[in-house]
């Protein structure tokens, strides 16, 4: 059966209702949804209360238009699976949504509840349809069903009371204003923003330019005081230039005089010297004398040192003949020694000899005549080396008294 609520008038869904505002709910059926097995709700075009004990369904017809409108079981807080809004002892059920429409007729809008399962039948107008088609028609209505300020469920009474004062601005926003109004307030708020940042800029641009005006001014002294001293600088470098100049031109003076008496003292000295030219000749022939005994000089120096030298040499060979001198000295006393020792030897051999004759008697003649020879042969080797040895006693005389 119907359900009609107290001050609604039942109308079909395509009955048009005076004051009522483009995609105003004007229709709610629920069948085998929650506690209702089949009801029909009609809102009125103004405010709408509903009024009753514990129990009685009053949130299941706000949990009616959300899930007819498309939204989630999250949104309600109530149930997490879709399933769970069929009627207890019910396999299926479904919800049907009638919004207004000024210039058209009205669009109904029914989803269709399984309990077994999370998907959902979308039919509009009668003809099956998506969820995502429902969405934009709910979108062009202007329902709000996530703001809290146009839709709170019961469930969501604790999370709504603990928006801060910014999330019920926007919320409220959202419910009077809808879109345009929270973004031209989000517009206004990042202009605001801008303006700030802008303003702070423009501060901190003004401190940096009131710190350049002083740097400036302090650069103005500093640039006044150097040109001050660039002037003074010029100056002592024009004061300098102007003394060096007062030297030169006293140094010009002086060397003018200096010329001048230079020029009387050359004047002075090409007199003396026509004066003198008489002695300077003498001078020259003096000088030339001088120079030609110098040179005779040294010529006989030269003839000194040569005889000097040469006297050394012969000094020297002197001292070489008398060490020559004593040497052969030396050596004919030996040859002296050795010719008496020879000459005895020959005495000694003809002693012999005579000793030999007088025994010739006594002895075999052939024997003797081979002895005798022998001994002759000997004696003549003996005479043979005295002579040589004489010879070599006259050469050594001989060379002594070369050398003397």
């Amino acid at each position: 059966r119907a359900l009609i609520l107290p001050g609604a008038v039942a109308a079909m869904a395509t009955r048009k209702r005076s004051g009522y505002s483009e995609g105003a709910i004007v229709r709610v059926r629920c069948f085998q949804f929650l506690t209702y097995r089949d009801v029909s709700i009609h809102p009125g075009p103004k405010l709408n209360v509903v009024i009753g004990a514990n129990g009685t369904g009053k949130s299941s017809i706000v949990c009616a238009i959300a899930i007819g409108l498309g939204a989630k079981t999250s949104l309600l807080g109530r149930a997490d699976k879709l399933g769970e809004f069929v009627m207890q002892g019910c396999d299926r059920g479904f919800v049907e949504v009638e919004i207004y429409r000024e210039s058209l007729p009205n669009t109904v809008i029914r989803r269709g509840l399984t309990r077994e399962s999370e998907s959902s039948v979308w039919h509009v107008d009668g003809e099956p349809s998506t969820q995502k088609k429902v969405l934009q028609i709910v979108e062009r209505t202007g329902a709000q069903l996530s703001n809290l300020c146009t839709f709170l469920p019961q469930e969501k009474v604790g999370e709504f009371s603990g928006f801060d004062a910014m999330q019920l601005l926007r919320a409220t926003e959202l419910a009077t204003g809808g879109e345009d109004l929270l973004k031209n307030h989000e517009a206004l708020i990042n202009f605001q923003d801008e303006s700030h940042d802008r303003q702070r800029a423009i501060t901190s641009k003004e401190q940096r330019l009131e710190e350049l005006r002083q740097q400036n001014a302090a650069l103005e002294r500093d640039k006044e005081k150097m040109e001050r001293r660039q002037q003074l600088l010029d100056k002592a470098d024009l004061c300098q230039k102007r003394l060096l100049w007062l030297e030169f031109e006293e140094y010009q003076t002086k060397a003018k005089e200096m010329k001048k008496a230079q020029d009387e003292k050359v004047a002075e000295v090409e007199a003396a010297e026509q004066s003198f030219a008489p002695l300077q000749d003498k001078v020259k022939g003096a000088s030339a004398e001088i120079q030609r005994q110098q040179k005779r000089f040294e010529l006989a120096a030269a003839e000194v040192e040569a005889l000097k030298k040469e006297k050394e040499k012969l000094l020297k060979q002197d001292e070489d003949a008398g060490e020559k001198v004593e040497d052969f000295k030396s050596e004919l006393e030996n040859m002296k020694r050795n010719r008496r020792l020879r000459e005895e030897k020959i005495q000694k051999k003809s002693s012999d000899l005579e000793q030999k004759k007088r025994s010739l008697a006594q002895l075999d003649m052939d024997s003797l005549r081979a002895r005798l020879v022998e001994e002759k042969a000997a004696v003549h080797e003996a005479e043979r080396k005295t002579e040589d040895l004489g010879g070599s006693d006259e050469s050594l005389q001989f060379k002594i008294e070369q050398t003397s």
